[in-house]
């Protein structure tokens, strides 16, 4: 009979996209190689009625099958998001638990609150007893999270997990600043307005009274919306300080793409642990974010960034001005931000931490 595995990490590997697909791919670069942990994918959601019935049940029956791999006092690593995800999760858990191992399940989605506040009484308490079984670990993606999860789950063992971005953005060098970076602000992530994007742009439109020459890139998907966005920016006059980019795939010009800018916004309504905003850090932006999920945490609750009220376009506004006005700030939090990033978000702590929480020596 062949050696069991200490860990197994149950989850999708790339090409799929995301904050999760990531974490993934980088757990699955530093830890492939080894005797002692495998990977095994889940069945990819389908668009048809048919593999919407049979795949939950199949995602069971592989994941059974891949947790007997696994030796007797092992972890399986997940991750969770809200909705019938999180329900998936429980029931995968709750095998995990049956058949004598150590679930690890990793919450990843910002909604979550959103979504736990409409959920069942019933449903609630159900989930609550599994994940507050002794034999399971919560992991949370900042102390923020922590605390909400702790507040809805008293008795669950909740870790902090750690977190980290592609060793290219630790690996380049800032280019020299000049007069186009100072004005530039960027922004990433998707493009909808539950990210904070009208808020935005009510705040470019309260700068262009004292700061006309500023200007706001906005990368990230437009979902088929291009007319609607253009034409949001166009109503609060602020069409020739706005450029909607795109979607940015490719690595290189997404770094190019902080390169140009010297500040770095994200005025979400609601978030997990924005990779984004760990990208700019990484980079030396200095940055402005909305005090919702994680990002407080990222930002060290100030000392790296600047931290505004979400919904909140004035206050946003004063921020950007106070950024682009003082440049000597601009470069403290650029210095504080990246050191941020190389103590608490290193490539190599994260994957000490990951190794600690599966159990691998």
């Amino acid at each position: 009979m062949p050696k069991q595995s200490v860990a197994l990490i149950y989850a999708s590997l790339p090409p799929p996209v995301g904050g999760i697909a990531s974490i993934v791919a980088m757990l699955h670069q530093n830890l492939a190689e080894r005797s002692d942990v495998f990977f095994v994918s889940p069945m990819a959601k389908d668009a048809k009625v048919f593999a919407k019935i049979y795949r939950p049940l199949l995602n069971l029956v592989k994941l059974a099958i891949a947790i007997a791999r696994v030796r007797k006092d092992g972890r399986i690593l997940f991750f969770s998001s809200a909705g019938n995800s999180f329900f998936e999760k429980i029931l995968w858990a709750l095998l995990v638990i049956v058949m004598g191992r150590k679930p690890i399940v990793v919450m990843v989605d910002g909604n979550f609150p959103s979504f736990w506040d409409k959920c069942h009484p019933i449903l609630k308490k159900v989930s609550a007893q599994i994940l507050c079984n002794p034999q399971l670990v919560l992991g949370a993606q900042s102390e923020g999270w922590q605390n909400y999860y702790r507040s809805i789950f008293p008795s669950a063992g909740i870790k902090i997990v750690g977190a980290t971005v592609a060793p290219e953005f630790f690996e380049h060098t800032r280019a020299e600043n000049s007069a186009l970076r100072k004005l530039t602000i960027v922004y990433v992530g998707w493009i909808i307005e539950e990210k904070g994007i009208i808020d935005l742009l009510d705040a470019m439109a309260i700068l262009r009274a004292t700061h006309p020459e500023a200007r706001l890139r906005i990368v990230g998907p437009l979902f088929g919306k291009e007319d609607y966005w253009k034409r949001a920016s166009s109503d609060r006059g602020v069409s020739a300080q706005v450029e909607y980019v795109g979607s940015v795939s490719d690595r290189q010009r997404l770094m190019r793409e902080f390169d140009a800018a010297s500040i770095f916004v994200f005025p979400s309504h609601f978030e997990g642990f924005p990779v984004a905003l760990l990208e700019a850090i990484t980079m030396g932006l200095a940055c402005v974010g909305t005090s919702v999920g994680g990002i407080p945490d990222i930002l060290d609750h100030g000392k790296a960034g600047i931290v505004v009220a979400p919904k909140a376009p004035i206050e946003l506004a004063n921020a950007l001005k106070t950024l682009l006005d003082d440049h000597g700030l601009v470069e403290i939090l650029s210095k504080q931000a990246a050191m941020r990033a190389r103590t608490a978000y290193s490539h190599s702590a994260c994957i000490e931490f990951y190794k600690n929480l599966l159990g691998l020596k």
